[in-house]
């Protein structure tokens, strides 16, 4: 998404998402990354974070895959969702899956070791 059409909207973002087919030709073309860079958690109603997340798991598969968010913009993204938007997002099965499986991918690259030496820890 271009910057010269600004930022879409969140109820825009949902519409455009929603009406992208996983089957057409023009997926290779969608870039996640600025997707998730449009997205800010604390703009959005009650319910749009995880409508979000649905159709980008939908649209899996295809080039859409969380795997492609720039580490920064995943954390982002989850670092600044609300806990009742994470709450929604998680109690979908689907949703919790990719989202944790995104995590636990992301770890090894990012565990500071130095840091983590003295730490004795259950993430849960």
């Amino acid at each position: 998404m271009p910057d010269a059409i600004g930022k879409p909207t969140p109820s825009q973002l949902i519409e455009l998402l929603a009406n992208l087919d996983p089957e057409s030709a023009g997926r290779q073309q969608i870039d996640v990354d600025a997707i998730g860079r449009a997205i800010d958690p604390t703009q959005l109603r009650r319910g749009e974070f995880t409508t979000i997340l649905e159709h980008l798991d939908r649209l899996a598969g295809t080039s859409v895959d969380l795997s492609t968010l720039d580490a920064r913009t995943f954390a982002t993204l989850i670092g600044r969702a609300g806990k009742d938007q994470l709450r929604g997002a998680l109690a979908r099965p689907a949703l919790r899956t990719r989202i944790l499986d995104e995590v636990f991918r992301r770890m090894p690259a990012h565990l500071r070791a130095d840091r983590a030496r003295s730490v004795n820890a259950v993430v849960h």
